[in-house]
């Protein structure tokens, strides 16, 4: 046995493809070289009773050994492996392990689940391309790559035989480079033999604190062209965002990047895209909605006959988890046989995102997310084989692009939600997203926070109602003044929203004071009032 396939490999490179996708991957395995030291995935929509014929159809296109996948088996460098049919693929540790589709699966979706967990496993070290096939399989696990700094390929829809995966996959958001199937190659060296993603270079750290002022000039100049601060991200998040971002552009050194985006501006949405995307779903962590179901929602929604019910989902991403709320509302009303008011505020700082959320159109793929009994009644099926919101669904939810630490929070909830969006911010910043909360929820309200999220130094502040499930109760009713919190890496001038809600009214116009005591007015707000969003519903 040849002594390269011995080695563990640098690199994981799983290829996702569907229908027309065999044209795709002979093309691919044509112009890769054989030896670049990685070991690649091949993940295929395959019936269980399929006899494959891929070790002999790709025997013709390179020269690397192939073989499908047993159970627990260590992948190898510069080697090749087949999905066996009928099953799931997952990467834990270093090795792959097969499980049964699950019975009452309704979309085979194995691209996905392969991608999710090659992220968790090997991080940067991977990459995931995505070729010809009808449906969404890829684009959710692509965002689950995307997130952990891989390199995600898309073939080019003008060229796959069938366009329904990589137009999926592009329109995620996730996608690095929608490129020929020939020309990947090229990009594919290109990263794993950066000295940034290479075992052979220093890690980005080191570098990164040779280069903390050039890094700093490249977040001011985000700053001043989008007005987003990620000076209040977290560190390592937004190193491995702007290494992620280097490596794909082939740029060895900080200040070299520095120049590039200096000349390329458009770089600088790129970054900021990079730094907003987040791995979400319809009912992600099913055990906690379940929960919360059985324990917050229905009680909700018993015991209010008269007051709305309010509900602030904050980071709402691209709308999956306002629209889970909003049908476990709905769901509750029906099987109490009860009519409540329940309105759901979904925001986040990133426009697009919001504006996907608004619109209400997810890939086919979701059905594989939502229960049977959720998912038939609430989402109705485009002409292009999508799936969008019911308007009743719709109705439930107001979107509106927000800054959880700018803005004026949302006040009178009975719940708050802000899972997996805290675990980016340092410190300080966090402090005065929680000081908000607080302000935000009525005396008992509940608020959901990520699996890896707790209340902090606001402890003090909150009951732990269920550890398990991160979800606390407000205990006391006060409010905690914002300028007491360390605001180390905030702004501190005051910050006007550039755009409100669209649900506030816009035709009250005030009867205008006197300046003088317009301006004394203004000034005691500022000093005594904390920061306020007033609606008429």
């Amino acid at each position: 046995m040849d002594n390269n396939s011995l080695t563990p490999p640098s690199h994981i490179i799983a290829i996702g493809a569907s229908a027309g996708g065999l044209e795709a991957i002979q093309t691919l395995f044509d112009s890769l070289p054989d030896d670049l030291g990685v070991a690649y995935v091949l993940i295929q929509h395959l019936s269980p009773d399929f006899k494959s014929m891929m070790n002999e159809l790709l025997s013709k296109h390179t020269q690397m050994p192939s073989h499908q996948i047993t159970e627990g088996e260590r992948l190898q460098a510069n080697t090749i492996y087949l999905m066996p049919p009928g099953k799931y693929i997952r990467m834990v540790e270093a090795r792959i392990y097969l499980s049964d589709l699950p019975p009452d699966n309704r979309i085979n979706l194995p691209i996905n689940e392969f991608f999710r967990s090659l992220s968790e496993d090997k991080q940067n070290k991977s990459i995931g391309i995505i070729l010809s096939g009808t449906g969404s399989d890829g684009s959710r696990g692509a965002q689950a790559l995307k997130e952990v700094g891989a390199l995600v390929i898309a073939q080019d829809p003008d060229e796959a035989q069938f366009d329904g995966m990589p137009i999926n996959a592009i329109n995620s958001g996730a996608v690095d480079f929608v490129l020929k199937t020939s020309e990947m190659s090229e990009q594919i060296s290109n990263f794993i033999n950066h000295p940034l993603i290479s075992k052979k270079g220093q890690p980005f750290k080191y570098h990164l604190s040779e280069n903390e002022a050039v890094l700093n000039e490249i977040l001011t100049l985000v700053h001043d062209e989008t007005d987003l601060d990620f000076k209040v991200y977290k560190e390592s998040t937004v190193a491995r965002r702007i290494e992620h971002r280097m490596s794909i552009n082939n740029i060895k050194t900080l200040p070299e990047y520095h120049q590039y985006i200096k000349n390329n501006l458009k770089e600088v949405s790129l970054i900021k895209q990079d730094l907003l995307i987040g791995v979400t779903q319809f009912f992600r962590d099913q055990e906690v909605w379940d929960y919360l179901y059985d324990e917050v929602i229905k009680p909700l929604v018993l015991h209010h006959e008269d007051d709305p019910i309010r509900v602030w989902c904050a980071g709402c991403s691209t709308g999956e988890e306002p629209y889970t709320i909003a049908m476990l509302f709905k769901a509750a009303m029906q099987e109490l046989n009860l009519t409540r008011q329940v309105k759901i505020f979904a925001s986040d700082i990133d426009q697009s995102a919001v504006s996907f959320a608004a619109n209400g159109i997810y890939p086919p793929s979701i059905a594989s997310e939502i229960p049977p009994r959720l998912f038939t009644h609430n989402f109705i099926q485009t002409l292009e084989g999508n799936y969008q919101v019911s308007k009743e669904l719709r109705s439930f939810v107001v979107f509106a692009t927000h800054n959880v630490i700018q803005d004026p929070p949302f006040s009178n909830m009975n719940m708050v939600t802000c899972r997996n969006a805290l675990i980016y911010l340092q410190t300080p910043a966090q402090q005065k997203a929680m000081a908000f909360f607080h302000f935000s929820l009525k005396l008992k309200g509940f608020l959901l926070l990520g699996s890896a999220e707790t209340t902090g130094h606001f402890g003090t502040y909150f009951d732990s109602y269920e550890s398990k499930y991160r979800l606390y109760q407000k205990n006391k009713d006060l409010r905690i003044p914002v300028r007491t919190i360390n605001k180390g890496g905030l702004k501190t001038k005051s910050y006007q929203p550039k755009s409100l809600p669209q649900y506030i009214a816009r035709n009250i116009k005030a009867t205008d004071a006197p300046r003088s005591l317009k301006i004394g007015y203004e000034r005691m707000l500022e000093e005594y009032m904390p920061p306020t969003l007033i609606f008429n519903l």
